[in-house]
Order: C-alpha cells, then structure tokens, then sequence
C-alpha cells in the first residue's frame, strides 16, 4: 500500500512540474509581422489562432510566463486589435462587429480603409453596400446600437461630399455633384466641399475647400483647354486654397503643391504625378532672408528666445545684436512682433567684487543667471548686471557664498640627505649625568644646537629627533637639503625645484672625414630635486596634500665616444589627509654610489701573484638617502599651532622640553628611593 502511495505522489509531482513548465513558455518577438507572431503563438499553443485580412503591419510581443491569455489580450490591446474567441478557434482582426437581436450592432474599428469597413459591415449585417470611390484614408471608429446605413453614414461624414440612403434594401453611398454655367466663367460647385475656379482673361481665381485632386484638374483643363495626364491616386485632396489674379501656371503651382503633387509640361502635354515633398519645396520658395537687430539685449540671447517660439526655424548671429533667418514674409510680421515683446530695456545695477577676479565670478554664477546679462569694465572688481530688481537681491544674498578670499596654506619645508657607509655613525648630542655623588635627585642636561632651524624641529618630532639631526649635522653624515616655508592658495600647486643643468651637442658623424663632431643642437639634462605640492582645505578644516617627489642625479661620462653622462630618479608619489599642523614624511629616495681606487709601487705592483704585495685598495659604498618632512597649515590659524618658530623658538621649545622629561625623571627617582628608605 505504501509503495502505490508513493508511485501515485511521484506520477502527481512530474504531472505539476510539467504543467509548471508549460505554464513557463515564454515568447519575445520583436518588430515583427502581425501575422507572424500570431502564426507562431498558435503552434506554441497548438490550438488555432488566425488573422483575417484586415490585419497587417508589425508589431513587438514579449511574453515569459504567466497568464497567457491576460498578456494575449494586452498584446492585442496595444496593437488595436480585436480576436473573436471561440472553441474551434481564434480570429484577430482590426474590426469587432457585435450583432444585437433587434438588428443593431456594436461596431469597433481602428485604423481600416472604408471600403474593408463596408465589406465587413455588409457580412455582418447582411445588407449590401453600394458605393461609389471613397477616399483612401484609414479611420477609426467606435459605435454602440446602430444600423448598418447609419453606420455608413457616420464614418463617410468625415469626408464630406457623400449621401447615404436605404434603397430597396440596400445602402447607397454617393458622391452628391452639382454643376452650374456663367457668361464669362464656369464654376464646379459641390455641394459639402467648396471647388470654385475662376478664369478671367487668363487670370485665374480659386477658392478650393476639402477638394479632391482629380476633379480641380478635371474642371482646369475644362475651362483652359489643356490636354493632361494624371498619375496621381484618387483620395488625393486640397483641404484650404484661396487666390485671385494669377497666371496659369502659377495657378497650378500653388494646387499642386497643396496636394503633395508635381507637374510637368511635355510637348503642351500636362502630366501630374504624385510628389510627397512638393507642398515643402514649395513653401522654401516662398522664404526670404530676414535681419532682426536688437537694442537691449544680446543677438544669443535673442536667438534663444526665437528658437523657443519659432523652433522649426534656424536663426543665426551675425554681429553684436543682429541675426538673421529665412522664413516667410507673414512669419517675419509674427516674428517682429514677437522680438518688440522681448527686447525692452532692463535696470542696471553694480556688482562689486573684494576677493575674485570678473572672469572667476562668471565661472561661478548661481543657477537661473546668464553670463550674457553681465557686462565687463575697465576695472576687474566690477561689473555691470542686467536684470530685475527681485533677481538683483537674489544675487546680493548669494555673493557671500561666491565672493570670498581665497583659504591660504603654508608649507613647512625641511629636506634631509643622510649619507650611510661602513664607516659612517650616529651619536646624540645630549648628555645627563649627576652633579655630584650621593645626590641622586639632580640631573644636569646641556643642550647647545650647532644651528637653528627655519622649522621647530622639536615641537614637530622631539629633541632626541632633534638631537640626533644635529649631531650628524655636524658630522657631516647629513645635509640640510631645504629649509624653508611655501606659501600658496588652496587647490592651486606649488612647484619647489633645486636642480642642476648640463648642456652638451648632438655628435653626428662627418661623412667626408669619418670623424665625429658636434652639432648646433643644443640639448640639457636637468638633475636635483623637483617637488610639486597640492593642497586643498575641505569643508571640515581637513588638509588633502598630493606630493610628488623626484630625485635625479648625473653620473659620471666615463665614456670616450663623447655621449652625455648616464642619470638615475627616483619618483615619489603620494595623497595623505590632515589636521592642520601634522607632518608629512616622503622617504625612499635612495642614490647608491660605488667609489674604487687602489695604489701600489711602480714596478713591483705589477709583478703577477707578488704585485698584491705592493698594493692598495679601496673600495667605499655610500648610500645617499633624502627624506622630505612636510608640515601643512592653514594660515590663519593661532600661533599656538604654528610651527614654524621664524627664529630661536626651537631652541626655547627644546629646552622646555628637556626640562619636563627631567622632572619625570626626578620624580620617579624619588619614588624608588622611597621604597627602599620603606
């Protein structure tokens, strides 16, 4: 029994699983034929889905799981289109034709042709349509409870012209014509559209409303006696012509171009033909050029306000408050009339600056002002501005946000080059011992520095740091390479350079004597130190530094072929974030140099194996280390923060500090002598 629920639990799961991935099926069609996409949902569903002839075009049908019949109905909804479901099949079609039992019928039609809308509409209701040409244009349609005649009715009231009758059970539809003849002209008159076309002596007049194409040339070669011929398709109309006193072909000239229509004359035969571009290139010949000046404000700005109203029209300066554009002479009217409205005179105030330059603050205007409403003067701290009064104070509350001094930093600098060999050290130069025996309580320290620093060394590392500076100082085992303060503006760099230059000549080969020579060319190697610093002061009182560091050094031209001596560099790149007083370090910028020499007796020293004797060598390796200590600080700032001491403040810095570690000392000497007496 068990067994049987279980192989009934298995077949029931794959059942589910199954009609889950079924229910899955996804489509995605994009940009492709109507019918198409309905052809393939029917097979993927393998259940008929057809398309009568009112459907084409193409369309885009993406589908990923779901309810299927929910995302069908919105496909079709999107397209305008209608399916008839029912159990043998579905139908699309861009008409829905609903039959009611008292002989009405609901009718949706979108985007159909009125031919294909009286065949369905005589299908459905089983009443023939009888009608003469219609115009080929598609309408749309949407009625509730009406009769097919009336149906008929409605949808050919759009075009006008047209009477719909019942006759014998059948629908009439008929183009209503009507003719009338005068003395001096003939006139074609119907009676929903207006065709009156005049001839007076070769002059001719035409007041066209909502006429058909055909039938305006028809009624021309009647009255001028012209032979024609016409390839253009019925349903082609001028919907509004109006003129007097022209010449026949300029007659024809201004129909056709309102009937996307072109002509031409061939042995006095008139052929017309369809020309979709005819109405443009009739309307650009009728454009002239036209130059608008302004008075008070900009040809740019005018431009702009042109194109806002007038965006079909390209307008172009041409100087200091003119422009131009081709258009019509009744544009031009319009467009005059518009630029008077725009060009008026506004008040003029002053804008003083204090701390940036003219061109700083136009770089930096506030949203909503234009750089064309401000004017330069002979002076850089002032402009001219012209506006309301309203925008006036908007920019005066705002100029203390845009006119401010500029933040300051200092740098302070101090470069150290350590030399390292074997026979190099290091001592400190502070010494504390008692001052006599049994006196355990006092020290003695002395503290008398070589030199003085641009920079409190001892405020910013310590006096043991301090200390040890001075002594290899002194002993020559390091070099102050730099010791100095830069100043400079937030965010603008600062280049510090110590370098040394070396000029030499291109040699180039003498081809008739073979030997190398020296050209004209003149070219430089540059060697030393090159620092560029960055710095830029954040909202929070922070300091973001960017250095780089390069140390290059020339070497020795230990060659004969007369090629400019070798050099080395090293490069240091780095962005640190900072307080205002704290230091930055670059170290790493190492030069190993290499120095042989040797010495022996003349002769003998070059005697094999026994020469060693009789000489000396000596081989020295040096390393020259820079280190590069930087001290940023905004300016400013109270001088207690400061430092750089401008003078003798190291040496009061060191010595305050040296009496604090001595009391410290003190201190805890008493405290162990306590515990012993204890």
């Amino acid at each position: 029994m068990r067994n049987i629920i279980l192989k009934l639990s298995v077949i029931g799961l794959l059942i589910w699983a199954a009609s889950t991935l079924h229910a899955q099926t996804g489509f995605d069609f994009p940009e492709q034929e109507i019918s198409e996409i309905v052809y393939s949902v029917s097979l993927a569903r393998s259940f008929p889905i057809i398309c009568d002839d009112t459907v084409s075009g193409r369309a885009s049908f993406r589908f990923a799981g779901g309810d299927f019949d929910t995302a069908f109905d919105s496909f079709l909804l999107t397209n305008r289109l209608y399916v008839k479901k029912e159990d043998s099949r579905w139908v699309v079609s861009r008409i829905r034709i609903i039959n009611h039992d008292d002989g009405l019928m609901d009718i949706d039609v979108c985007d159909m042709l009125p031919e294909k809308i009286f065949e369905k509409l005589s299908t459905a209701g089983g009443i023939p349509i009888i009608y003469d040409a219609v115009p080929s244009v598609s309408v749309s349609v949407h009625l509730g409870a009406v009769d097919v005649c009336s149906a008929a009715a409605i949808i050919m009231r759009k075009f006008g012209g047209y009477a719909v009758s019942l006759d014998n059970g059948n629908v009439l539809i008929e183009r209503v014509v009507a003719t009338n003849t005068g003395s001096q002209y003939q006139t074609f008159k119907q009676e929903t559209d207006k065709l009156e076309i005049h001839c007076d002596e070769d002059r001719y007049s035409a007041e066209l409303s909502n006429a058909d194409f055909p039938e305006i040339i028809e009624k021309i070669a009647e009255i001028s006696g012209i032979e024609f011929c016409s390839l253009v398709k019925p349903g082609s109309a001028v919907q509004r012509v109006s003129f007097s006193n022209q010449s026949f072909e300029k007659a024809l000239e201004i129909i056709c171009a309102h009937a996307d229509v072109g002509f031409r004359c061939v042995q006095g035969l008139y052929v017309f033909f369809s020309q979709p571009d005819a109405g443009k290139q009739f309307r650009e010949e009728t454009k002239e050029w036209f130059v608008f000046s302004t008075g008070y404000i900009g040809a740019d700005e005018a431009c702009r306000l042109m194109r806002l109203r007038f965006p079909e029209t390209d307008f172009s300066e041409i100087g200091s408050g003119r422009f131009m554009c081709r258009t019509t002479p009744d544009k031009h009217d319009e467009m005059q009339e518009y630029l008077s409205l725009c060009d008026v005179r506004e008040k003029e105030h002053i804008v003083s600056l204090k701390y940036i330059r003219a061109e700083d603050f136009l770089n930096s205007l506030p949203h909503g002002f234009s750089s064309s409403s401000f004017k330069k003067t002979g002076n850089d701290n002032i402009l001219f501005y012209s506006g309301s009064d309203g925008n006036y104070e908007q920019l005066c509350s705002l100029m203390e946000f845009i006119d401010r001094p500029a933040e300051l930093l200092s740098y302070d600098l101090l470069i150290v080059q350590a030399q390292k060999s074997v026979s190099s050290s290091w001592s400190s130069g502070l010494d504390a011992s008692q001052l006599s025996p049994g006196k355990n309580t006092h020290l003695q320290a002395t503290a008398s520095p070589s030199f003085k620093f641009n920079i409190d060394v001892v405020a910013a590392f310590g006096y043991i740091f301090s200390a040890k500076l001075q002594a290899a100082v002194s002993e020559n085992k390091a070099k102050i390479f730099a010791d100095t303060t830069l100043h400079g503006v937030s965010g603008v760099p600062i280049s510090f350079r110590n370098t040394n230059t070396y000029r030499y000549r291109d040699p180039y080969l003498d081809a008739e004597t073979g030997r190398t020579m020296n050209s004209s060319v003149t070219r430089e190697i540059v060697s030393g130190l090159v620092l560029d610093i960055t710095g830029w002061i954040s909202g929070d009182g922070m300091i973001t530094t960017s250095v780089t560091a390069s140390y290059s050094r020339q070497g020795v031209d230990t060659s004969s072929a007369g090629n400019p001596p070798p050099t080395s560099e090293k490069i240091v790149t780095t962005q640190v974030r900072g307080r205002s007083g704290e230091v930055i370090v670059l170290s790493g910028l190492v030069q190993n140099d290499e120095s042989k020499s040797g010495t022996g007796t003349p002769l003998l020293s070059s005697i094999p194996i026994l020469g060693w004797l009789f000489k000396s060598h000596d081989d020295t390796e040096e390393s020259n280390e820079l280190t590069i200590y930087l001290i940023p600080r905004i300016c400013g700032e109270d001088d207690k923060n400061s430092l750089s001491n401008r003078g003798s403040g190291g040496e009061d810095s060191m010595k305050e500090m040296i009496k604090t570690d001595i009391q410290e000392i003190v201190r805890k000497r008493r405290l162990r002598n306590a515990e012993r007496n204890e």
